[in-house]
């Protein structure tokens, strides 16, 4: 079944596609289709037979997969072949498995490092230990063996897939979210970059908003931790969530913080004039910056408030509620003080 890839590659002249992900698939392909034609199936019984005929079916879709014109959805072509791989161990005559059961418990060992998953497979009493004592010692449980090295290696296998699975999804988004920093950027430099501070001077939102969302696909390349995916769940609702919902909250921000600032409630920008400052009284914190820079304090100002999203929304919220309360209590303070004044009159 690997050569009809091959030479449906070549027929059709698309030798490109021949890639080295691609190449590592055929050669898995081929390895695993050398396997199982060892295996008679006059000398199996009918429940061998079974799983013979599962591995032989379970390649065949692979082998359509990579044929495919569209995507070879490389992910699923894994998973399939490992299922194989899997299964193959229920044939195995025991000198074979002898031997495979070595590779999987050092495999398992070097791969995974969760201490109670350890513990239940490698520990003294644990599944793969016995099943590799057993099956050294002549295999007085052949069969439980078995299926306890081909649970092992499936455990392995589907931790290894996500594993790979993850890295593809984070760096799909980082793809994705260079492509939208840089088309919003262009699209900032063009059309309002020129005209920044008319903008300013007119409370123009819009500019805020860009800034804000070029900062939130920045955080997108610069963190370092895992984007949102739920392996085998909606995979668009995901993609729309890291890749819309999160720059959104930070073009938000930006903008809630640019309106604070007007609004003088929490801190202020203010421009130096003849080496002084112009301190606004009823801001608490005083951002004091020469008049040529003021603009571009801005626009750092939006794009690092976009890059710290849903945190710097959430730790701007206590404090102008907070001093939204202040100035309302002082209004009540106010208000006796002018209607004794109006009943003196």
């Amino acid at each position: 079944m690997a050569d009809d890839i091959i030479n449906d590659i070549l027929k059709e002249k698309r030798r490109w596609r021949i890639t080295p992900p691609i190449e590592k698939l055929l050669e898995k392909i081929i390895g695993l289709e050398e396997q199982i034609a060892r295996y008679d199936p006059d000398k199996l019984n009918d429940r061998q037979k079974h799983i013979l005929k599962t591995c032989e079916d379970y390649i065949k879709i692979t082998t359509e997969l990579i044929k495919a014109k569209g995507s070879s959805r490389p992910h699923l072509v894994w998973n399939l072949l490992h299922r194989v791989d899997e299964y193959v161990i229920l044939l195995m005559e025991e000198h074979e498995l002898s031997a495979r059961v070595i590779d999987v418990r050092a495999a398992f060992d070097l791969t995974i490092k969760e201490e109670t998953v350890r513990k239940e497979w490698l520990g003294d009493k644990g599944k793969l230990t016995e099943a590799f004592n057993d099956i050294a010692g002549g295999g007085k449980n052949i069969d439980k063996s078995r299926y306890m090295v081909k649970e092992a290696l499936q455990y392995l296998d589907d931790f290894v897939d996500y594993g790979f699975w993850k890295l593809s999804m984070n760096i799909l988004m980082s793809v994705l979210s260079a492509f939208s920093l840089a088309g919003f950027m262009l699209f900032y430099i063009y059309v309002y970059h020129h005209r920044f501070n008319t903008l300013l001077n007119e409370s123009n939102l819009m500019p805020f908003a860009i800034l804000g969302l070029m900062g939130a696909y920045l955080s997108n390349l610069l963190t370092k931790e895992d984007f949102l995916f739920v392996w085998g769940g909606p995979f668009f609702r995901y993609l729309f969530y890291n890749l819309m919902a999160r720059p959104v909250i930070g073009a938000f921000s930006a903008v809630f913080f640019f309106l604070v600032e007007q609004s003088k409630l929490i801190f202020s920008i203010n421009p130096i004039v003849d080496s002084k400052s112009i301190a606004v009284q009823s801001a608490v914190i005083n951002i004091n910056v020469k008049p040529n820079v003021v603009e571009f304090v801005y626009i750092v100002f939006a794009i690092a408030v976009g890059f710290a999203g849903e945190k710097a929304l959430r730790g701007m919220m206590d404090p102008v509620l907070k001093r939204l309360e202040q100035k309302a209590e002082k209004t009540k303070e106010t208000n006796p003080e002018k209607k004794k004044n109006d009943k003196q009159e």
